[in-house]
């Protein structure tokens, strides 16, 4: 496949193409329906990927990596409040954990890509409605969202 090859299935990411369709690309291939559905669905999830990457690029940018001090404060005025541990991990905290510095806006994020946000008192953060696999852990009031998990790790333990 050539460049243009290459950017014409770019313009068609996301197309649907019927029973017996083909493409011509200017290279003059010829791709079947199947084919140029495949490929066009490499090229939308690239694009997805690269989005993504630089709306979590963002978010980070408010943020600062998570520590073990942090998550334990939060965990213990969770259980404080009546709140249980739902996962136990054999691992320390993972680097997925942040504490949000600044005012910012979550983006839906999803698989590796994906943060667990500790939202100190006087820090707004804004979820947007749509799913994602982030988790939010508010100080003020030691809230949790979505709520079913609330993990504990090698290095963060519960009293107990």
């Amino acid at each position: 496949m050539t460049p243009d090859d290459d950017n014409v299935l770019r313009m068609l990411a996301g197309a649907t193409f019927g029973p017996g369709a083909a493409v011509t690309l200017p290279s003059g291939q010829v791709v079947d329906a199947d084919e140029a559905q495949a490929l066009s669905a490499v090229y939308a999830d690239d694009h997805r990927h690269r989005r993504d990457d630089a709306r979590r690029a963002k978010f980070l940018a408010h943020c600062r990596s998570a520590t073990t001090i942090d998550y334990k404060a939060w965990l213990d005025g969770w259980i404080a409040a009546g709140g249980q541990t739902t996962h136990w991990y054999d691992y320390d905290l993972p680097d997925s954990w942040v504490v949000l510095e600044s005012d910012a806006d979550l983006p839906p994020l999803h698989g590796a890509r994906a943060v667990h946000v500790i939202v100190p008192k006087k820090v707004q953060v804004y979820v947007p409605p749509a799913h994602s696999h982030n988790n939010v852990f508010w100080m003020d009031g030691f809230r949790a969202d979505p709520g079913w998990w609330v993990p504990t790790y090698r290095n963060v333990r519960v009293a107990g």
